[in-house]
């Protein structure tokens, strides 16, 4: 994250080693990781090769997903600013 706000074009942040008076602390978390499943995966890759309709039942198999949370607050005052969540598969 560091290097992003480093590197940006239009860099209208600056990262700090330690909250300070008007700067603002990001926590993000890797709360649900559901990895897919490397057997399923060769299975849906074989069947699609030789029976393309076995695939597309096949890929009930190989279903993950990952959520993360994070919070954006005030280092001063503790107050949150901003607090996504996100779950992908």
């Amino acid at each position: 994250f560091q290097r992003a706000f480093w590197e940006s074009a239009k860099r209208r942040f600056t990262p700090v080693s330690q909250p300070s008076p008007g700067s603002l602390t990001l926590r993000i978390a890797l709360i649900e990781l559901d990895p897919t499943s490397v057997k399923g995966n060769i299975v849906k890759s074989a069947a699609s090769t030789f029976y393309t309709p076995f695939a597309a039942l096949a890929g009930g198999l190989t279903t993950g997903s990952i959520a993360i949370e994070g919070r954006l607050t005030d280092s001063e005052k503790g107050w949150t600013i901003f607090q996504p969540a996100d779950k992908k598969s």
